[in-house]
């Protein structure tokens, strides 16, 4: 009897699976020599007094754009002491162009990230580049802010800005208007040296470090990796979250006066383990946004709660209950970059995380949990194509060719970067993908929360800075519509609290939604 309850009960599980009924939704291919998204990572002396290989090992990653602002996503993507970095600017027919020399952003700095931002309110995105350095050796540059030109050139403005962060490996780095006074302030986070930096925008490429008059240091050492600036308990003000190494991850609640308070323990967000990567999003589709950080100790040593990736599920007030056993989201091996997106358009957000480390035994492929209409997630990465096998550490989303899908960079530690190109079938499904601008709350809308309602149904996404590991994902919302091919309502709250709301909209197309002066 025993043995005919586990044939039955295996039935069940089997059958419980929709995509058993039928061809997979979600289909990626390799297109990275088709794209001319040619780019790998290069080795380098350390920085001292780091030992050999500490800062090629963490890898690097990649910023997302229209920098040019001709209608497609341009990418950014650095690499290590010495060697280039590349700016790929896209050509329009989702093939790509390295202009980093010309554009004059080619850094040769120790970098592993970089961000596209609008810190001058001109309507031209700048970058911001994050490189290691020590300050025993003046060979290394340190971290540079480049002006957007507005014709393909960019202009190191870094002299006398004020940014002057030094850490021999840093963890990570966000953005967003804190203080609500229209600009865009930088967060900054140390793996080596535990620092923190917040970063004041004072206008004109100036910054003040207010890291400490304001409370965004944690206490004690802390080796940080990725940090996120979001309204995570719905007061209209962002606050800090970071993944930690060794140690609890933390939150820090935005008081709302330019200080902000720990309440890591009363929301809920002590996880303790070695986290990495960082996703935020509404998965759940209850307008709030939750949170999931991957972890390097999966496979055999992940004990669900506190040992591997953790899902943090906002009660919508800013508390976090752990839900990763129930929804399948524990193990992705030695996991890093991750991401939630909806790949297959159906209305439900899915997730994808990346894993490796240096042992060959550990290049695991990557994981991609198919989320089965808000019932439980599936581990599918094989049937999706794109059971990515190498030491990866950062995962950045973009759209290739405008197509309205998401498509993903995936880039391993001393190898190639791997581009996915998303080419799951429409099945008449529908998309629409939001950017704000703003003109009293800052230009890049960091902070807008965009509602989409379609067929009855709200999905809610908030405009956040970073996220993944070591990436800077394009500053829109995109959304999955299912068959709804018309927007019953858009309902965009900017930072300031101003709402634009638009109805009966058509689907497929991306959007530019813009803050009224008044």
């Amino acid at each position: 009897m025993r043995f005919v309850a586990l044939l039955l009960a295996l039935a069940l599980t089997v059958l419980s699976v929709p995509a058993a009924a039928g061809p997979f939704p979600v289909r990626f291919r390799d297109a990275t020599a088709a794209s001319g998204l040619d780019f790998a990572h290069h080795d380098a002396p350390p920085v001292p007094p780091l030992f050999d290989g500490q800062n090629t090992r963490f890898g690097v990653g990649a910023a997302i754009s229209d920098f040019d602002r001709d209608g497609d996503h341009d990418v950014y993507v650095c690499d290590s002491f010495g060697w280039p970095n590349a700016l790929f600017r896209n050509n329009g027919d989702g093939t790509f162009t390295d202009i980093g020399e010309e554009a004059g952003v080619a850094s040769l700095g120790y970098s592993h990230m970089a961000l596209f931002l609008d810190l001058n309110d001109d309507g031209w995105d700048d970058l911001v580049v994050l490189n290691d350095n020590s300050l025993f050796d003046s060979r290394f540059p340190g971290s540079q802010i480049y002006r957007n030109n507005g014709d393909n050139t960019f202009t190191d403005v870094t002299a006398n800005s004020g940014f002057l962060p030094v850490d021999p490996t840093f963890g990570g780095m966000t953005a967003g208007d804190y203080d609500l006074d229209g600009d865009i302030d930088l967060l900054l986070v140390g793996w080596y040296d535990r620092t923190t930096w917040l970063y004041r925008n004072e206008g004109g490429f100036t910054f003040t470090d207010v890291t400490d008059q304001a409370g965004a240091r944690p206490t004690g050492d802390r080796f940080q990796w990725t940090p996120i600036l979001a309204d995570l308990d719905g007061d209209g003000w962002q606050d800090i979250f970071v993944a930690v190494d060794f140690d609890e991850d933390y939150l820090l609640r935005n008081n709302g006066d330019g200080t902000f308070t720990d309440v890591s323990a009363a929301a809920g967000t002590l996880h303790v383990a070695n986290d990495m990567g960082v996703a935020v999003s509404d998965f759940d589709n209850d307008l709030d946004p939750d949170i999931y950080t991957t972890n390097i100790t999966g496979g055999e040593e992940c004990e669900v709660p506190s040992g591997c990736n953790m899902l943090y599920v906002n009660d919508g007030a800013g508390h976090f209950a752990d839900e990763t056993a129930g929804h399948g989201l524990g193990d992705t091996r030695w996991g890093w970059g991750t991401w939630f997106f909806d790949a297959d358009l159906d209305g439900y957000r899915d997730l994808v995380a990346v894993n490796g480390w240096t042992q060959p035994e550990w290049h695991d492929p990557a994981v991609f949990f198919h989320n089965r209409r808000g019932d439980g997630f599936v581990e599918a990465a094989r049937r999706a194509g794109i059971d990515h096998v190498g030491n990866s550490r950062a995962l950045v989303p973009l759209d290739l060719e405008g197509d309205g899908d998401v498509d993903l960079l995936v880039f391993d530690v001393l190898g190639p970067a791997t581009v996915y190109e998303n080419i799951s079938p429409r099945r008449g499904r529908h998309y629409l993908s939001v950017a704000a601008r703003g003109t009293l709350s800052n230009r890049n809308g960091i902070g807008a929360k965009i509602f989409v309602t379609a067929r009855g149904r709200t999905q809610m996404q908030e405009i956040t800075v970073g996220g993944s590991f070591y990436a800077g994902p394009p500053l829109e919302a995109h959304f999955g519509l299912g068959r709804a091919d018309r927007i019953d309502e858009l309902l965009v709250v900017f930072p300031s609290g101003i709402e634009v709301r638009l109805s009966n909209l058509s689907a497929d197309r991306r959007l530019l939604v813009v803050e009224p002066a008044d």
